[in-house]
């Protein structure tokens, strides 16, 4: 810790360490003239006791300062001092020749909870570092907590309020998905690094960073990441979630890389505190924009491959003919949030009644016994089912109401593919529902045509 702060550290070694267990050296800058400072450090490990630390344990503190040549001491102790050695230390830093602290096993948690150390506490204290348990440590703002868990370090900023407790089991939730981003490999990983509850409009930022080896290519673009989890939506617990990405490349070799190095954190701590986007580098603005153009294009794709190549195989069956088909819209669900006035908004869209969780088609059949018996061969389950329908057509009748139109040579049929909104999580999801069903029936149709 002490030379991860700059100062220069000396061990004393194995055995009897004469009341020194470390000299470390501060250079103190000044306008004119750098001095140093030189401080002994004893260290009290009671812990396992659970005693703390007494008089009889320090010995005599200023003969040892002058005995090595120290006019600061600092007892480190991984319980905590009592009263009285509280009280011995403040009494010998009033006298003015040498400066005495302690560190307490509450102050050092909290300092090893930070971006600067965190890589210490990784290092010496693995288990902790990676347990699943929650380890909440607090600031000197009673909105913002520094958290560890599950492996992950990042900062936790309330926009007003004071606890954390009532909304973290969401949070732990939204890690479990992040962990579940698929990665080509553990050399590609997201790290957390801070989460802003806005507790005023009860909506949630996750500051992630997703980083890959620089002699890879990225394996997900941050935009990915972001439709991944759900960005711009609003999650079962009601809360709005919205997820800044940045993508870094590292380099694995380098003496200075560390997945939770603080140069991740301090830099961009304004924005974590206000729950801001943060800013980006040109090329990762470039990245962005391609990642969003590259998912925009997958999506499309994927809107419409599996349900053209359903519609084109019913067009080879020779007893009917495809008179209309409409595809899913469920990618058109969520815009009706953002206009009160819908009429607009429905010109625009390509919009089918009834059609946000189901794909319609009207059959024109000319051989109604063919018709059923390959409608037979058509598998169906709870995740993948299709409705038939006949349609009557009546027409007007004069003034004498409607008349049934006798369809002597043909009749009409509707088939719907359908999911059930219930086990729709979003509008991706629902479209990879829909898309499996759709090439569930596609199989089922190439295999009737190979038997003709």
């Amino acid at each position: 810790m002490l030379i991860a702060y700059g100062l220069r550290t000396y061990w004393s070694g194995v055995g009897p360490d004469d009341g020194k267990d470390l000299l470390c050296i501060e250079l103190q800058k000044s306008f004119f003239k750098y001095s140093e400072k030189r401080w002994l450090v004893s260290c009290k490990h009671y812990a396992g006791s659970n005693n703390s630390v007494g008089i009889n344990d320090l010995g005599e503190i200023t003969d040892l300062c002058k005995q090595h040549g120290a006019t600061g001491y600092i007892l480190i102790c991984s319980i905590q001092p009592s009263a009285a050695v509280v009280t011995r230390l403040e009494e010998i830093s009033k006298r003015g020749e040498i400066t005495a602290i302690y560190w307490d096993a509450a102050k050092i948690e909290l300092m090893i909870s930070t971006p600067k150390l965190w890589r210490i506490a990784q290092k010496f204290m693995p288990i902790s570092s990676e347990s699943k348990k929650l380890n909440v440590t607090a600031t000197e703002y009673p909105n913002q907590w520094v958290v560890t868990y599950d492996g992950f370090y990042f900062f936790l900023r309330n926009r007003i309020g004071s606890d954390y407790n009532y909304y973290f089991n969401y949070i732990e939730n939204i890690i479990e998905e992040i962990k579940s981003i698929p990665m080509e490999n553990e050399d590609h990983f997201v790290r957390i690094r801070s989460v802003y509850f806005d507790d005023k409009h009860f909506s949630c930022v996750f500051y992630l960073d997703y980083m890959y080896p620089n002699s890879d290519n990225p394996c997900i673009s941050s935009a990915k990441i972001q439709e991944f989890l759900g960005d711009g939506y609003a999650k079962e617990d009601g809360r709005f979630y919205q997820f800044d990405v940045r993508t870094i490349p590292y380099f694995k070799g380098s003496d200075h890389f560390d997945p939770d190095h603080y140069d991740y954190y301090v830099p961009y701590d304004s924005y974590y505190k206000e729950g801001k986007e943060r800013f980006r580098t040109e090329q990762e603005e470039t990245e962005y924009y391609n990642g969003k153009e590259h998912l925009n294009s997958i999506n499309e794709n994927n809107r419409v491959v599996s349900f053209n190549r359903l519609e084109n195989l019913f067009r080879n069956l020779d007893f009917l003919k495809v008179t209309r088909a409409v595809n899913c819209t469920i990618e058109n669900l969520d815009r009706f949030y953002f206009q009160a006035d819908w009429t607009k908004l429905l010109d625009d869209q390509e919009y089918e009644q009834e059609r946000f969780f189901s794909a319609w088609f009207l059959f024109t059949v000319h051989d109604d016994e063919k018709f059923h018996q390959f409608i037979s061969c058509l598998p169906q389950s709870v995740e993948h089912s299709f409705r038939l329908t006949q349609v009557q057509v009546y027409v007007p009748n004069n003034d004498k109401g409607s008349i049934l139109v006798d369809e002597k040579n043909s009749k009409l049929y509707e088939f719907t593919v359908y999911v059930h909104p219930y086990n729709v999580k979003n509008k991706y999801i629902g479209r990879q529902l829909i898309n499996n069903s759709f090439n569930i029936f596609s199989n089922a149709i190439e295999k009737y045509l190979n038997k003709q």
